[in-house]
């Protein structure tokens, strides 16, 4: 398996749990990073997972910026692959979600060429 980043897509957050991911994302795997964006796409939360669809309904139930959420992007990682915090640090560094916690200081080594690409956007409408 190699890493496999999707670029952003609308998200339904009043879709039902087992329906908020894709086909194709399903294919890809459970788990891995997630990044969501708000109706500007500036980026919100980024998180990682085990199972996306189980994550994403402990955030609907409390997370503040859940209501804000219009687009996502998954990144998918082979489970030989370094640590997932890794790569979530690296996100997190690289594009500053509004509500992420930040750690003090820049991270250990150059952990900024684990950040997955930023993703594209469907065009507005």
């Amino acid at each position: 398996m190699t890493v496999t980043h999707t670029g952003a897509r609308r998200f339904d957050r009043g879709a039902p749990n087992f329906q908020r991911m894709t086909r194709e994302e399903r294919s890809l795997g459970r788990g891995g990073l997630y990044r969501f964006y708000d109706a500007e796409q500036r980026p919100l939360y980024f998180g990682i997972a085990t199972s996306f669809e189980v994550r994403w309904d402990a955030h609907r139930l409390s997370s503040p910026w859940w209501p804000l959420a219009e687009y996502v992007a998954l990144s998918f990682y082979p489970t030989s692959r370094r640590p997932l915090y890794h790569f979530e640090t690296a996100a997190i560094w690289n594009e500053w979600p509004a509500f992420n916690r930040k750690t003090q200081g820049v991270p250990g080594g150059n952990l900024s060429r684990l950040a997955p690409p930023r993703p594209t956007f469907p065009k507005r409408d």
